[in-house]
């Protein structure tokens, strides 16, 4: 039982650890896209029409999405 009980006080500092780590990388990727969006739909717009443009974040969204369910 002791041993249990130093083994989970070992391991518990990874839970939080983790947390955040998750954390910061879920915030750097939607501030990337924060920043990148909008010029690339300014990028597709002045070579395309505005209709196809709007298809480029619903292409990034899909792709992210299909990325996540790896």
């Amino acid at each position: 039982m002791l041993g249990f009980t130093f083994a989970g006080a070992g391991l518990s500092v990874l839970a939080p650890l983790t947390f955040s780590a998750g954390i910061a990388l879920l915030t750097a990727v939607f501030y990337a896209g924060y920043l990148a969006g909008p010029p690339q739909t300014g990028l597709v717009i002045g070579h395309t029409q505005l209709s196809q443009a709007f298809t480029l974040p619903l292409a990034l969204a899909a792709l992210s999405v299909s990325v996540m369910l790896l």
